[in-house]
């Protein structure tokens, strides 16, 4: 068989998106093996290569391929779903995916397909899906955003370009916390990428988004999902990221979460056979998850992509591999506490544990000397707690340090509550501060 080089291919392809390759142009293959969501097809195995898209007409719903190997005449491909998919069926060849038109505000899938909150079935893809991105140039931390949040505001500022992690375990106020982050950011579009959530969730989140005066546009891939979509999810949602920063515009780029993007990646290096380490995850996790992470940030052309990703630590455990290497690729954490959130602080942030590496680049000398006033009392407060508890510690023996924990307490509370603008958040901490001793 004859088939067209894969440069031919893309070249002939339709202006349309969703234009209806012609079969003289899509080569076809056919499926030989189906081992749970790795699939076996022969005849491409001369123009597949890995990242391709395959499209299966044949099934009842239709479905797509992404080629992860080749091995011989045979090309492996992890696939959306298998149900309705037969041995002998007839694919289609659809070649790389392409870069998007600028996203509109909306709900889609992981492809960029439009979603119908009232309709179940996801509906046949008659385009590519995006994945057409560029890391920008070296660019430093831009302006600071302000969030309505203390706590952002001052002690873990939010820069244009930054890319802070949200950590906690499960049912700790992740979700809450991102919610508050997007009403209030200064930020021209937010692109909320879910991954692995709860379709219950997925309706919530679409509702919230509806009721918000701003450009929301969501991009789902759901718990039941396979890996495939769980991780083009995020490379569709971060090539729209990338076509409004290039049209100038600053974008917030919500993940929730990255750590089931990791779990995706996982999934698709045990289906090309790819060993794991003895800490569970593949040997060229870092490297996968930093090519996402390393498009975010400032380009040249003034737009920017400022990404906060929602870290799930087992057992809240922050030592655990994934979330220790997320530490080091990203740009500041956000660490939330369980036991703050039973005790009933929201937003349950542990001050002292979080840290954002923008502080010494937007924050000015003043501001950082507040700054590093309130760790200072943050950090008395926590040392005595344990010598209140055991008695060993009784308010009145010593001024000086009384003084110290009522300024932090008051401190904590301020952190917690919302606040207007940057500068108001610097002047209230600042009156707290200015207090003296009796």
């Amino acid at each position: 068989m004859n088939l067209p080089k894969v440069s031919d291919m893309n070249d002939a392809r339709p202006s349309r998106p969703n234009a209806i390759a012609s079969p003289m142009i899509w080569p076809c293959g056919e499926v030989r093996s189906i081992a749970g969501q790795r699939i076996g097809i022969a005849g491409l195995s001369e123009v597949a290569a890995p990242g391709m898209l395959i499209e299966c007409a044949t099934s009842r719903d239709g479905c797509l391929f992404e080629v992860i190997g080749c091995e011989a005449n045979i090309v492996f491909a992890l696939a959306t779903h298998t149900q309705g998919l037969r041995v002998g069926d007839r694919v289609t060849l659809r070649g790389h995916p392409q870069p998007p038109p600028t996203g509109r505000p909306g709900v889609f899938d992981a492809f960029g397909r439009p979603l119908d909150a009232h309709k179940s079935a996801t509906p046949r893809c008659s385009f590519d899906p995006p994945t057409g991105f560029e890391k920008p140039a070296a660019q430093s931390f831009g302006p600071q955003i302000s969030t309505g949040l203390t706590a952002l505001n001052t002690l873990l500022p939010l820069a244009q370009g930054q890319r802070l992690g949200v950590f906690a375990g499960s049912g700790v106020g992740k979700t809450t916390l991102l919610r508050q982050i997007a009403d209030t950011a200064t930020v021209d579009d937010i692109i909320w990428v879910l991954i692995g959530e709860r379709g219950r969730e997925i309706a919530d989140l679409q509702a919230y988004a509806a009721r918000q005066n701003r450009r929301q546009t969501l991009f789902v891939a759901t718990a039941d999902r396979p890996a495939m979509e769980r991780l083009r999810a995020l490379e569709t949602g971060l090539a729209q990221a990338a076509a409004l920063r290039a049209a100038g515009r600053h974008v917030l780029l919500i993940v929730d979460s990255i750590s089931r993007y990791a779990d995706g990646l996982r999934d698709v290096a045990l289906a090309q056979g790819a060993p794991l380490t003895p800490s569970g995850w593949p040997a060229s996790l870092a490297a996968d998850l930093a090519k996402p992470l390393e498009v975010c940030g400032r380009a040249a052309g003034g737009g920017s992509i400022t990404a906060v990703l929602s870290v799930l630590v087992q057992g809240s455990d922050m030592d655990e591999p994934l979330a220790d290497l997320l530490r080091g690729l990203l740009d500041g954490h956000i660490v939330l506490d369980r036991g703050l959130f039973e005790a009933g602080s929201r937003p349950a942030i542990d001050m002292l544990r979080s840290l954002s590496r923008s502080a010494e680049h937007v924050l000015t000398d003043d501001q950082s000397a507040l700054l590093r006033a309130a760790l200072s009392d943050l950090s008395e407060a926590q040392r005595i707690s344990p010598l209140r508890d055991a008695g060993l510690y009784v308010a009145g023996e010593d001024a000086r340090l009384d003084a110290t924990l009522a300024r932090a307490k008051s401190l904590d509370e301020q952190l917690r509550a919302p606040s207007a603008s940057i500068l108001e958040a610097f002047e209230r901490l600042g009156k707290i501060l200015a207090q003296k001793p009796q």
